[in-house]
């Protein structure tokens, strides 16, 4: 005689036993099976809304960063107009090599509000 499973037809895998401690094996493997995978699911749904959720905090200090750049800028340009009204020029001395990166990109905003 065999053993007919419907748990393991319905999911398209071998459901005709010899026994029925063989039918009940199978169905305990397959029930097991489908848990370690929804387990494993949301395992990976916890690490994705874990990773989502420090990627969006590292964006706001990136964020917060940037607007205290803005403004220390804005303090900067407000106190070099400041100094050019008052004294008719500005002079600055850089003890480190100018380079594409760095003291450069200052100087062209120099001249970008010299002769703007």
């Amino acid at each position: 005689m065999k053993f007919y499973s419907e748990t393991l037809a319905k999911a398209g895998k071998d459901h005709l036993f010899a026994s029925e401690e063989d039918l009940t094996a199978a169905e305990k493997q397959f029930e097991e099976e489908k848990e370690a995978a929804r387990r494993q699911k949301e395992k990976e749904e916890a690490e994705r809304a874990e990773k989502a959720r420090l990627r969006k905090e590292r964006a706001e200090e990136v964020n917060a960063a940037y607007e205290e750049a803005k403004k220390a800028k804005q303090k900067a340009d407000e106190l070099f107009n400041a100094f050019i009204k008052d004294f008719g020029s500005y002079h600055a001395t850089f003890s480190t090599p100018v380079t594409m990166g760095g003291h450069l990109f200052n100087w062209l905003d120099l001249f970008d509000r010299i002769f703007s």
